[in-house]
């Protein structure tokens, strides 16, 4: 005669459900956080990026008497590097390619790190290869010259010497970058951090992405940050000097 084993089935408890329930949402909490911390400390990077790269341009113009880019002798400085035009305006427009020059002599002088070719008029703006890249996806520094009423370099009726960050659009000869790469709410943050607070004053501006679905800034005076949409939709600036 065979023994009969009756097999019990059992169930979570709602106790059991519930522990399980507040572990799967202790993982997501420490995900989210994570991934918001991964997140400001590559926004802090930009900043230290470009208060190294602000520092390395003053010490170019005084060891050079000339802006990086700009100077018309930099090949008898550096052998192999191409020369600007010696007008003290970095220019980026037309046959000048002064923008990527700029980094080029940085480089070459040990003031930053990285190899530059410094090479092509205008775009593209290769990240890593013309110009610096940056922590965030597809994004880039640019060290040029605000030209008023340009639509790619115009801020806010501002013109002077300026790194920006952004995102790099386009492709092959259309290059630029110049599109959306961090939040209104992420811009203001630094903006209030290091300067004034507001988009188009002071040393820290901000504009529209090239392409973003939201904008960044409002449209109209008195001029303000967005903070309500969490898109991507600013381009910034930092100036190392300005004109009006």
């Amino acid at each position: 005669m065979f023994a009969s084993h009756t097999q019990r089935k059992k169930a979570f408890t709602l106790i059991e459900l519930s522990v399980v329930i507040v572990i799967i949402g202790l993982i997501v909490a420490g995900i989210v956080s994570g991934t918001n911390l991964v997140r400001q400390a590559k926004l802090i990077a930009i900043t230290k990026d470009v208060n190294r790269y602000v520092a390395s341009i003053n010490s170019f113009k005084l060891l050079y008497n000339a802006l990086p880019g700009d100077i018309k002798n930099a090949s008898s400085y550096f052998p192999g590097a191409n020369d600007g035009n010696g007008n003290n305006f970095i220019n980026w427009q037309g046959t000048d390619y002064e923008d990527k020059l700029a980094w080029q002599h940085l480089a070459l002088a040990n003031l930053i790190n990285g190899k530059y070719s410094g090479s092509g008029s205008g775009p593209p703006y290769v990240a890593g290869v013309t110009v610096p890249s940056g922590p965030l996806p597809r994004s880039a520094y640019w060290l040029t010259e605000a030209v008023a009423s340009n639509p790619f370099s115009d801020i806010w009726g501002y013109g002077g010497t300026n790194i920006q960050f952004a995102a790099q659009i386009g492709s092959g000869s259309s290059n630029y970058p110049i599109g959306p790469i961090i939040t209104a709410i992420e811009a203001y943050a630094i903006d209030k951090k290091i300067d004034d607070g507001l988009p188009n004053k002071g040393t820290f501006m901000a504009r529209n992405g090239v392409f973003a679905v939201n904008p960044c800034t409002s449209s109209s005076a008195p001029y303000t940050y967005i903070t309500s949409s969490s898109d991507l939709s600013c381009r910034i600036f930092f100036f190392i000097s300005s004109k009006r």
